[in-house]
């Protein structure tokens, strides 16, 4: 039997979040998410930069236990309110990723049995949360090169420790191109751009 393409989950400059053991009606019904279509991931990952304003979330069906949720570029959300949205149960796990190099931005939230164990936020140089222990050696190597400020110490580059975080956390490293993906709205929750916090910690720093 011919085995199915497999499509790389997408990571830098995404905002993501990782969930198991919570089913898709479950996080559509949580999120309170307004349907728009049901898609390809192909077609699904290409909304998260289009033009379209019906839809500013996708969530994908589940594979193996596991969901994707993306949130569209520009339209961002309280990424921790969502994260405590879904932990209502204690063999839930929900994890949020963010990482993009171009703001030098980083942060990631773990949870495991319902609880958050990791809180993590880093912008040019700035630690803002720490909360927990560290997920992977590199990620500990990071943080403690940026608060020794050691200018002997190796260079490690954020995507690599977002991505170390990321392929510890979550068993799902790639998705079949079948998977479904459904585009929507969140609704009734306060937006928070991630971004555009990231955005005012630089330019308090100029």
């Amino acid at each position: 039997m011919e085995q199915e393409e497999q499509r790389t989950i997408p990571t830098l400059g995404s905002i993501y979040f990782a969930i198991k053991n919570i089913s898709y009606e479950e996080v559509i019904k949580r999120l309170n998410i307004s349907k728009h279509k049901i898609c390809s991931a192909k077609d699904a990952f290409a909304c998260l930069y289009s033009q379209d304003t019906q839809s500013n979330v996708i969530v994908s069906h589940q594979t193996e236990n596991w969901i994707f949720l993306y949130l569209k570029h520009g339209s961002y959300y309280d990424c921790k309110s969502i994260v405590q949205m879904l932990l209502n149960n204690s063999k839930n796990k929900v994890n949020f990723y963010f990482s993009d190099s171009c703001i030098d931005c980083y942060q990631w939230i773990i949870s495991e049995n319902g609880k958050i164990i990791r809180e993590f936020s880093y912008s040019m140089s700035i630690i803002s949360n720490n909360f927990g222990d560290y997920i992977t050696k590199i990620e500990k190597k990071f943080i403690q090169n940026l608060v020794l400020e050691n200018e002997g110490n190796e260079f490690i580059f954020g995507e690599d420790v977002a991505d170390s975080v990321f392929e510890s956390t979550c068993e799902i490293k790639k998705i079949p191109e079948s998977l479904l993906f459904t585009t929507g709205q969140i609704n009734g929750m306060c937006k928070f751009s991630v971004a555009k916090k990231c955005k005012s910690l630089i330019i308090s720093l100029l």
